[in-house]
């Protein structure tokens, strides 16, 4: 199957045009509610050396989880509620619990891997009474996020309601599908934009946050986050 198309040649300077829009709009959230959600460990970011090492294990556990368990997990990504579970196991005292990002990002990736990537979105189109193709659907979700639009059609004149957790969804789906990196994207490689684009991440997976990020800011930073892990170890 071809992924890779001439109009993500066109779809990049959109990206980058609206992803520093999210990243402003993530920084006017007030800095009380910004702190809280850095306390609660919706998006943690220092570990000790011993407990990063753990956390890697744990991701290293995670990422070969039957199939089963790796869609479950996605469903729980895409309905918004993988940060409110990291918050609840690291309120217990679990920090080495993986952002909610790591989680989701690494389902994705293994189920890309496995050539079932694109089964969520048959799942979507056929909860909905839909006709489209999943391939489709992740184009209709692209053009619906980047026009902020709430509705996806999916065919039968039958549609779904888009939230920011599946706008990052088929926005890193999407990247991972497509191979693209962080050079074709031109993203600059500094660790103050891996920080920026891991927020958005973060706000847009969880689905308790009182100030969501729209739509195209989080496809964007699914887009942009799928071209950091898509990039060569040596580029990262």
């Amino acid at each position: 199957m071809k992924h890779a198309s001439k109009r993500n040649l066109t779809f990049a300077p959109i990206l980058l045009t609206v992803l520093p829009i999210a990243l402003a709009a993530q920084a006017r959230q007030p800095a009380p509610l910004r702190e809280a959600e850095r306390q609660s460990g919706s998006a943690q970011t220092s570990l000790s050396p011993e407990d990063a090492a753990e956390r890697r294990k744990y991701l290293a556990l995670m990422a070969g989880e039957t199939a089963a368990t790796a869609a479950a997990r996605r469903q729980v990504c895409a309905a918004g509620k993988e940060a409110g579970e990291v918050r609840e196991a690291r309120a217990s005292g679990n920090w080495i619990t993986p952002d909610a990002s790591e989680t989701c990002t690494l389902v994705i990736r293994r189920q890309a891997h496995d050539g079932n990537v694109l089964d969520f979105y048959a799942g979507l189109v056929k909860d909905g009474g839909g006709t489209v193709r999943p391939e489709q659907i992740l184009d209709a979700i692209a053009d619906s996020a980047m026009h902020n639009k709430s509705l996806v059609p999916i065919g039968g004149q039958k549609a779904f309601v888009l939230t920011g957790a599946i706008s990052f969804d088929a926005g890193y789906t999407k990247g991972v599908l497509d191979k693209v990196t962080r050079s074709s994207l031109r993203i600059a490689d500094t660790p103050e934009n891996a920080r920026k684009l891991k927020e958005p991440a973060e706000a847009c997976l969880d689905g308790d946050n009182q100030h969501p990020l729209s739509l195209p800011a989080c496809y964007t930073a699914g887009y942009a986050l799928a071209a950091i892990d898509n990039s060569p170890k040596a580029e990262k």
